[in-house]
């Protein structure tokens, strides 16, 4: 069975790309890393790297065992962080995932709280879709990823955190108001900027629209959540995006907004099932569950729907 040692050095060489910048990453003599590597290509049966005269490039059976490595590591990092929690506070590493929807509404708030309160604890933000968060977090990549349940999220233990109603998000001139919904045929003849193929809230919008029997008139594709807002808030276009990914915008009284009648995203955490959570995980998500009850139930007080 590969040791630790020699995982760790065949890391540091796939990370840097080559044997003397590993040694000098890791401040140790160069051929005892290529000794460890050697040993571990012979123990495997196959070559991991395929040397050269400026260093070292994974063969195929290298960048499948460096995946797996990853999540080995973070399985073993997890396990040294739960044993140590039984007699200290959280501590080791945390790899959070989110989408840009709950980014400013809810993550980074409970992020800046959980750093305050945890000083031993280093994190890592991972943001991303909800289709790649879902398999980092399959693969052991991520800890815990905030994202809704319009995919399926097999393979995943999740915990609900919120009920987002979906929006007509437009410019502040449209006068779209929280407490007046709109209905999905309301959308038809709408310039629309909608976030292109295979985004999960895109394909929940063309699903939407089929049962409606409308078609959507997109005239933009931006996959970006803070442009498509700013492209919206400068005129001629709308868009469709829950009220938490609004609301720093209406807040700002650069968009108005009108709720989507019937229509609501859940947010989850998703976590690995067979995975043990680590006290970090596991403090996290409790954090990030009172961040949502509070500001959900505070935006709801605001913009009624």
């Amino acid at each position: 069975m590969p040791n630790l040692r020699a995982i760790r050095y065949f890391l540091a060489v796939a990370e840097t790309g080559g044997f003397s910048r590993a040694a000098e990453k890791l401040r140790v003599a160069q051929p005892s890393i290529t000794t460890q590597i050697q040993l571990l290509e012979h123990e495997l049966g196959v070559p991991l790297l395929i040397r050269h005269r400026r260093g070292a490039v994974l063969t195929e059976a290298g960048l499948y065992f460096r995946e797996q490595s990853l999540g080995i590591l973070r399985q073993i990092d997890a396990l040294g962080s739960d044993t140590r929690a039984h007699a200290n506070e959280p501590s080791g590493s945390l790899v959070v995932g989110t989408t840009p929807s709950l980014r400013t509404f809810a993550v980074v708030p409970v992020v800046r709280r959980f750093c305050g309160d945890h000083p031993a604890v280093r994190i890592r933000m991972v943001e991303a879709t909800t289709l790649v968060l879902r398999d980092l977090v399959s693969n052991n990549q991520v800890d815990a990823a905030v994202v809704p349940t319009i995919e399926v999220l097999d393979g995943l233990d999740t915990i609900p955190l919120a009920t987002d109603p979906l929006c007509l998000v437009g410019p502040i001139e449209a006068s779209l108001c929280m407490d007046e919904p709109r209905q999905i045929v309301d959308l038809k003849g709408l310039p629309l900027l909608i976030a292109s193929q295979p985004n999960s809230f895109r394909k929940l919008l063309d699903r939407l629209a089929a049962r409606a029997g409308i078609d959507l008139n997109i005239r933009i594709e931006a996959d970006a959540l803070p442009l498509s807002i700013d492209l919206v808030g400068a005129g001629g276009c709308y868009t469709v995006a829950t009220l938490g990914a609004a609301s720093e915008a209406l807040d700002r009284g650069l968009v108005s907004a009108a709720p989507i009648q019937g229509v609501a995203i859940t947010w989850v955490v998703a976590t690995a099932r067979e995975r043990s959570r680590s006290a970090a995980t596991l403090r996290f998500i409790e954090m990030l569950q009172q961040q949502c009850a509070e500001i959900f139930a505070a935006r709801a007080g605001a913009h009624p729907s």
